[in-house]
């Protein structure tokens, strides 16, 4: 008996166990994606994604830059342009019957390979070419008359001719695409040396009525490059001229001591001015600097052009400065100057004008 009811038991127990469970049937998707299309360049454009949903789909994005409309199963994507270098994501949120997915929407930065540099030019010019590329359209400045620009394929030709300016020089080159602007510098030499043969035009007296030509030669010191010696107007005898460059004025200075004259007589350089009316000629033996004889230089053609500078107003308003003379005197150079010693004019150099040959 208890083994009949074992066997029940068993055959109990095990129709229990091959009963099933009753099984959960999940909630069906309501929104998927199919197939998307949400890359973008720095140009911009429009993409699509395309669901599979169960209901009606709306659509949000994350930012301004990147705006969706739902169209059925589509929604459309529009990207605007990116005008800066970084690229930039925006998260796409689509929703149906209370299901969310998400995605993103990535755009790249603009393409801009320009950057700033700076560059060195000899005196002689020469050509630099600025390269680089853009995603879009960029101007371009030169900011200096004596830069000028062509463009080439991939960049632009500048061109930068000989450095007549009489000094050193900078000005720059601007790029500019939107907010972005790059700056090229160009410094530019400038080897200052006046050495060569120059004509000399001067008049021997302030009233301009002789004209004469000469040709002289400036020579540059071999030790100090700040002086040069004038030669050509007095046979055997060279004249110091200095170069300031905190003035960029060359100087004679005054009561210069050229040498011998004859025996008893020395010649010396003084300077020479006369009235504001050129009524009175005068000329001076100080030593003062104010006396000394200025002239200004420039370059035209790339060739130098010396000046007589006005400097008496320096001494007195009403004067005017003519040039120079060559004066004979009885003291030597180890005597200072009177003018009880003074004998004779030698030879009167009035507006000077030194053109380089």
């Amino acid at each position: 008996m208890k083994r009949i009811l074992y066997f029940a038991a068993a055959a109990l127990m095990l129709a229990a166990c091959n009963q099933k469970e009753p099984v959960a049937t999940p909630d069906p998707v309501q929104i998927s994606v199919v197939k998307s299309d949400v890359i973008f360049d720095a140009l911009g454009g429009t993409g699509k994604i395309t669901v599979s949903a169960k209901g009606s789909v709306k659509a949000t994005s994350a930012s301004d830059w990147c705006q969706v409309s739902v169209s059925g199963s589509d929604i459309n994507v529009t990207a605007a342009q990116n005008d800066g270098l970084d690229g930039r994501a925006s998260r796409i949120t689509l929703e149906c019957n209370g299901e969310s997915i998400y995605l993103t929407a990535q755009q790249t930065g603009m393409i801009y390979t320009f950057s700033n540099a700076n560059y060195l030019v000899e005196m002689a010019g020469g050509e630099i070419k600025v390269m680089g590329e853009s995603t879009f359209a960029v101007s371009a400045e030169s900011k200096v008359d004596w830069i000028s620009a062509s463009e080439i394929d991939g960049g632009y030709l500048l061109t930068i001719p000989f450095n007549d300016s009489g000094d050193s020089r900078e000005g720059t080159f601007v790029i500019t695409c939107g907010d972005i602007q790059t700056v090229y510098t160009i410094k530019q030499k400038f080897e200052r040396n006046f050495t060569g043969t120059y004509e000399m035009v001067y008049y021997t007296s302030k009233e301009k009525t002789t004209e004469k030509v000469l040709e002289v030669t400036l020579t540059q010191d071999s030790s100090d490059e700040n002086v040069y010696w004038l030669g050509g107007i007095v046979n055997g005898a060279d004249i110091k001229m200095t170069y300031n460059p905190s003035t960029e004025q060359i100087v004679i200075k005054n009561g210069y001591y050229v040498g011998p004259y004859s025996e008893t007589e020395w010649m010396y350089i003084c300077v020479n001015y006369t009235t504001d009316t050129f009524s009175s000629n005068y000329y001076s033996i100080s030593t003062d600097a104010k006396y000394d004889i200025y002239f200004s230089y420039k370059m035209v053609g790339g060739k130098y052009v010396i000046d007589l500078y006005n400097s008496a107003p320096l001494f007195n308003a009403a004067r005017v400065s003519t040039g120079f003379a060559f004066y004979s005197f009885t003291t030597d150079a180890s005597v200072a100057l009177a003018t009880a010693n003074r004998k004779s004019t030698l030879l009167t150099i009035s507006f000077p004008t030194l053109t380089q040959k």
